[in-house]
């Protein structure tokens, strides 16, 4: 009576957002991810999004996640949502997320994150890539 069988795919969502020294950009949440064709759909739109808002956008490596500022950011709020907001459903998890994007996720924080990375940068040009 005590086992229950495990869901076949678990329930996930997918955040699209970014950051600039202006701050965070707005976020879009998408659920029931196996549907990877929207997926493409959403980072076209995303992009054009981010293009047209005259911002400067820069492409990083995706390997060199120690270079990406927003993934601290994703670190910052899963940490976040794990410890303090502890979801219960989807929705208190998406709820959890614009809570945390808008309240915790600030300029400041933005900007922080991005001169970390800019520092980063110059230790590794003065170590040759090292």
């Amino acid at each position: 009576e005590a086992i229950h069988p495990a869901p076949k795919h678990v329930p996930k969502i997918l955040i699209w957002g970014g950051i600039s020294v202006l701050g965070p950009t707005p976020i879009k949440i998408l659920r029931d991810l196996r549907l990877s064709s929207i997926r493409a759909d959403i980072n076209l739109s995303f992009m054009n999004h981010i293009y047209s808002q005259t911002h400067q956008v820069e492409a990083w490596p995706p390997e060199s996640a120690d270079l990406n500022p927003i993934e601290t950011v994703w670190a910052l709020l899963k940490r976040w949502l794990t410890n303090h907001w502890k979801p219960t459903s989807l929705d208190h998890l998406e709820e959890g997320v614009h809570h945390w994007w808008n309240t915790h996720l600030t300029q400041e924080v933005c900007i922080r994150l991005i001169e970390r990375m800019q520092t980063k940068m110059r230790e590794i040009l003065a170590n040759k890539g090292r």
